[in-house]
């Protein structure tokens, strides 16, 4: 059994039956044990997005703003995941590259790693060139 913050991040994830790791850091850890997804939240002309990048990496607000259709998109706290509270979820096409992803899992202890194909399936994201270069 989980905290229940972390459980709120991983109910959803088992009623699905979506096959997901989750795992505890150790104290004083900081680092996932591969590529880390960041969430950001946009108010994108009055509907909620959620941007997924590479915590590397920072969106280019041009770059969300179109693949969001919106003209106007300002940073606003991303709602909880799975993000069922957004109207849109985009994540970044580069992050299919790779095996495992790893966003927090409700703490800064925990971590859950997913295949990205499956975040982009349990967050009914839409894939686009969102980092800014360089």
């Amino acid at each position: 059994m989980w905290p229940p913050e972390v459980e709120q991040v991983v109910a959803p994830l088992r009623a699905a039956g979506t096959e997901a790791r989750v795992e505890e850091l150790a104290a004083g850890e900081e680092t996932a044990p591969g590529p880390v997804v960041r969430a950001y939240g946009y108010d994108c002309d009055g509907r909620g997005l959620v941007v997924l990048v590479d915590a590397e990496s920072e969106p280019d607000l041009g770059k969300v703003a179109a693949a969001g259709g919106c003209r106007d998109a300002r940073r606003t706290p991303p709602p909880p995941f799975p993000y069922s509270q957004a109207a849109r979820v985009l994540l970044e096409q580069r992050l299919l590259t790779a095996e495992t992803v790893w966003i927090r899992a409700g703490s800064p202890r925990h971590v859950l790693g997913l295949d990205p194909s499956v975040l982009a399936q349990v967050t009914r994201a839409s894939t686009a060139d969102l980092s800014r270069e360089g």
